[in-house]
C-alpha cells in the first residue's frame, strides 16, 4: 500500500508541475536555456552545467537528454561523466579537454 501510495503522490506532483508555466516552455526554449547554463560568467565551460536542470523534471530531462549538443563537451576530470558525453552526444562534433601533470 505505500509503494501505490508513493507512486500516486508522485503522479500529482507531476501534474501540479505541469501546471506552472516554467514547465510547459517548448522544448527548442529549453534547449537553448540549458545552453547557457553550459557556461560560467567568464565564458569557460562548465563540466556538468546542465546536470541539475534534468532533475527538476520529467520533461526537463527528456530535453536535456535529446539535444547531443548538450553533450558534446568531455574534460578528464571524472571518466564515467565522459563515457555518458561520448553516449548522449550521438554524432556531433566533441570539444575534448585534457590536462597533463608532471609525473616525479
Amino acid at each position: 500500500e505505500i509503494a501505490e501510495l508513493k507512486d500516486r503522490l508522485r503522479y500529482l506532483y507531476t501534474a501540479r508541475n505541469a501546471l506552472a508555466p516554467v514547465y510547459r516552455l517548448p522544448s527548442e526554449i529549453l534547449a537553448k536555456i540549458f545552453h547557457l547554463l553550459r557556461v560560467d560568467k567568464y565564458g569557460e565551460m562548465i563540466p556538468k552545467g546542465v546536470l541539475p536542470v534534468s532533475w527538476a523534471s520529467q520533461h526537463w530531462r527528456e530535453v536535456a537528454l535529446a539535444d547531443p549538443t548538450l553533450w558534446d563537451h568531455i574534460n578528464d576530470s571524472n571518466y564515467r561523466w565522459a563515457f555518458w558525453c561520448l553516449i548522449r552526444s550521438k554524432t556531433v562534433p566533441l570539444f575534448v579537454e585534457l590536462s597533463s601533470q608532471a609525473t616525479a
